[in-house]
């Protein structure tokens, strides 16, 4: 058995215990976004191994220390630690952190488990231990570490407030700028200018959903951005590998953390030596304290109440939320430096093999034929029925119940024919003759009835929205489905002549219908279809609006002087909820944002 592996268990589960009591300190100050992501780095940091076997070990070791610390001891530190806090107890608190933590430790691990089935642990690991440094000039080191440091305090400063609103902004145009300083290549800079326009939606917009994807697309954006800077992005004809580069480079940064440790260690030798010696020193005691402390304070009642009221002046002065921000940021700081160091590195060359291989035209175009043939019949039903607006059903249907059915199976089926289209074009893309012909053809046709199909899904989800109204689903697959028919054009000139990377265009439809929903002001469009429905026929749809974020707030205000009594209550109530929510944190020019100052003009007096 790995004793390293059986060490670091050990460690994750005192760490993770520690993270736990220190946020439930602060539960009532601390965004659960922050614990998520708190949770998420602690185990992608000590999961991710060389190989499944150490994964398995660390993961169960930590797991079952974990259980066995936190079930049986807990309380005796609780006793002496933590007794401030007893009285507030608060059973929500307690389940809502565990449920936090459980998620952001299934992502971390998750993740882990990614890095390390896939070889990418193993090279991070080759990287931190085997990996030669680059030379590089004092003053080129200096910038390094000054960008290492302002993303560290950006990063706590500006985005990791709760509510965070203009700030978020702020940030990026800091990025922007230290990277133009530092960055080896300017033009890839472009890159931030999406990370603005996500930026842009914590100052405009009152609606939070999109925060922790935000944060994830940043960092793929962040990526592509290093490969270009190192010359590495290379987009080849019908080639989908640049997006497993770019998920791998997500990694590389973990292999650089040592470091800027390193440089500053250069600087002064002798002190960094004495440093070491203490910081073994203290390692090795606290074990020991902490030991003596419990022991001692179960012997004697006036010895635990004064450690208790020891630790209570010291938890006291600090502020724990304050402390894990600038370990987050300094997380962040130390990622971002090795993100553009890792520019910095020249790489090998790799010339990936690009094997041949030709598909059976005779077998593709039975296969083509077939499914068509399905398709056509079904395609021939929805002009006859579906469009045509008949109302002469067989077996008894009415239109409104058979529009109403199958829209999630279509934009399935849509999925699947872009699928069979591509692996198509891939097979034959070496073939010439006749038959080649006929095949494109066929694919052409599979591209026409993908579009009819994705009218009819249309069609279908706009008689759901006609008699329920919008919500943020329906809202999201419109936007999904105008999309894809884009992608769809783009996918006939692919059939046609497949002479550019089709992968790519839809990597840039996709980043293009994301932007969009951060810019547009998706619940202040679903309040007003809710509200004007209300106002033209009377149909119920106030209770959804009524859920939605402070951008809502325009058109929930219509509803104040409504001559129905519920109806008014309910729109009173939705300002008065969202103000408590919305003021219960200091004001701070952090949490500017357009959406809230409109929602405080609109709120009665």
């Amino acid at each position: 058995m790995n004793k390293r592996a059986v060490i670091e268990g050990f460690l994750l589960a005192l760490v993770l215990i520690i993270l736990n009591k220190v946020f439930y300190i602060n539960i009532n100050n601390i965004n659960f976004f922050v614990i998520v992501i708190s949770y998420a780095l602690v185990n992608l940091l000590f999961l991710t191994k060389n190989n499944l076997n150490d994964f398995l070990i660390t993961g169960c070791t930590g797991l079952g220390v974990l259980i066995v610390i936190d079930l049986i001891f807990s309380h005796v530190f609780a006793r002496f630690l933590y007794s401030h806090i007893i009285e507030n107890y608060s059973v929500l608190n307690s389940v809502m952190l565990y449920f936090f933590g459980f998620i952001g430790s299934i992502i971390g691990t998750g993740i882990a488990v990614t890095l390390t089935a896939t070889g990418v642990g193993l090279k991070i690991k080759t990287k931190i231990f085997s990996q030669s440094e680059v030379f590089m000039e004092k003053k080129l080191k200096l910038k390094l570490l000054g960008y290492l440091l302002l993303s560290a305090v950006g990063f706590s400063y500006f985005v990791l407030p709760q509510r965070a609103g203009i700030s978020v902004p702020v940030f990026v145009i800091l990025q922007a700028v230290c990277l133009y300083l530092t960055a080896p290549k300017k033009k890839p800079l472009l890159m931030l200018i999406p990370v603005f326009i996500l930026s842009l939606n914590s100052f405009t917009s009152g609606n939070e959903m999109w925060r922790v994807p935000n944060l994830i697309v940043s960092a793929l954006l962040y990526s592509i951005t290093a490969l270009m800077m190192s010359g590495r992005f290379r987009i080849k004809n019908s080639s989908a590998w640049f997006l497993g580069d770019v998920f791998k480079n997500l990694a590389a940064p973990l292999s650089h953390f040592e470091l800027p440790v390193k440089w500053c260690a250069e600087t002064n030798k002798e002190h960094t030596q004495t440093a070491k010696r203490v910081f073994i020193g203290i390692a090795i005691s606290i074990p020991c304290l902490i030991f003596l402390l419990i022991m001692l304070s179960s012997a004697d009642e006036i010895f635990s109440q004064n450690v208790t009221d020891f630790f209570d002046s010291i938890t006291a002065l600090f502020n724990f939320s304050a402390v894990l921000k600038i370990i987050i940021g300094f997380f962040i700081g130390f990622y971002l430096f090795g993100l553009i160091y890792s520019t910095y590195v020249p790489k090998e060359e790799k010339i990936r093999e690009t094997k041949i291989i030709k598909g059976d035209l005779i077998v593709l175009n039975i296969l083509l034929v077939s499914i068509l043939a399905i398709y056509t019949i079904f395609v021939i039903i929805q002009f006859k029925y579906l469009f045509a607006n008949s109302n002469n059903l067989p077996y008894g249907l009415t239109h409104t119940y058979y529009a109403r059915r199958g829209f999630f199976e279509l934009l399935f089926l849509t999925g699947l024919n872009i699928f069979l289209i591509l692996i198509t074009s891939r097979l034959t893309r070496n073939h010439v003759g006749k038959w080649f012909v006929f095949t494109k053809s066929l694919c052409c046709y599979l591209c026409a009835v993908t579009i009819i199909l994705l009218i009819s899904s249309f069609y279908r989800m706009y008689l759901y929205n006609a008699d329920d109204g919008l919500t943020r689903l329906r809202f999201l697959v419109f936007g999904f489905l105008i999309f894809e028919a884009v992608g769809l054009i783009f996918t006939f000139f692919y059939i046609l002549k497949p002479k550019f990377n089709i992968i790519s265009v839809y990597s840039i439809i996709a980043l293009t219908y994301y932007l969009f929903l951060n810019v547009y002001p998706m619940d202040h469009t679903i309040a007003k279809s809710q509200v004007d429905r209300y106002f033209d026929n009377g149909k119920a749809g106030i209770e959804y609006a009524l859920t939605l974020s402070p951008d809502a707030a325009p058109q929930i205000a219509r509803l104040l002087d409504s001559d129905d009594l519920k109806t008014a209550s309910g729109a009173h109530y939705y300002f008065v909820k969202n103000n408590i929510c919305l003021n219960d944190t200091e004001k701070r020019w952090h949490r500017w944002n357009l959406s809230i100052d409109r929602f405080n003009e609109l709120i009665p007096k």
